[in-house]
């Protein structure tokens, strides 16, 4: 009787391996985007809730989409979250699959590429916010003896300054677990808690700022239509 092994050799095995590594890859770059997406997002989004809290613009004015849209700000914290989450799932399933694949995923091209590009990524985002800092404390200096200057101080370093700092903070945290996974060590776990918290505070806070910016009655805020709410945060992404 002839007898049929669940063996899988020769051609079939041949092909597996490639698919099975091409899945990978495009999970993995998912993930890398998802990075990437999530902390240029919150980002963004530091620096238009500063805006706000400062008072000298609304949300209407940073987001840039139509006013029923008082809820844009919270979409974006959202999809921020989301994409954190998606990083955190795929990360593992890739690490998952990884650990068994006998293919040398990890020393393959693909991998390579999506690696350095999201590392990349990171690090050119890293130069705005060195550009913005720089560019306050030059500021700072040229604007000393001039009539209140001390109010332009405080916009400068709270609307500027501070979301710049704060974002350098999330940046090197970012860019230090992708740099160890360049090298061989998987930080994605921790990357994508990382984010994961961050984007979490993010929201948070912005439902918070939308909630007692829109039901202040002492800010200029009450004096703008709440139709215009939804602007600050899209310009910040642009």
């Amino acid at each position: 009787m002839t007898q049929f092994s669940n063996d899988i050799s020769g051609p079939a095995a041949a092909s597996a391996v490639p698919e099975r590594s091409k899945w990978l890859t495009f999970a993995y770059a998912l993930a890398m985007i998802s990075v990437v997406g999530a902390t240029v997002l919150t980002i963004a989004m530091m620096y238009a809730l500063a805006t706000l809290w400062h008072g000298k613009a609304t949300l209407g004015v940073i987001l840039g989409v139509s006013s029923s849209q008082v809820a844009g700000g919270v979409s974006l914290a959202v999809t921020a979250v989301l994409l954190a989450v998606a990083a955190f799932f795929l990360f593992g399933r890739v690490s998952k699959e990884a650990a068994t694949d006998r293919s040398g995923f990890t020393k393959g091209i693909g991998y390579k590429l999506v690696t350095y590009s999201g590392l990349g990524a990171l690090v050119l985002c890293v130069v705005p916010q060195v550009a913005t800092l720089i560019g306050v404390l030059i500021s700072s200096l040229l604007l000393i003896g001039v009539k209140d200057a001390g109010t332009v101080y405080g916009m400068m370093y709270i609307t500027s300054f501070l979301p710049a700092l704060v974002s350098l903070g999330l940046l090197a945290a970012a860019i230090f677990c992708v740099g160890k996974i360049v090298i061989g060590f998987n930080k994605s776990r921790l990357l994508s808690i990382i984010l994961i918290a961050a984007t979490a505070v993010i929201l948070v806070a912005t439902a918070i700022t939308l909630a007692v910016k829109a039901h202040s009655t002492k800010s200029t805020f009450d004096r703008l239509d709440l139709n215009n709410l939804g602007n600050s945060l899209f310009r910040s992404v642009r």
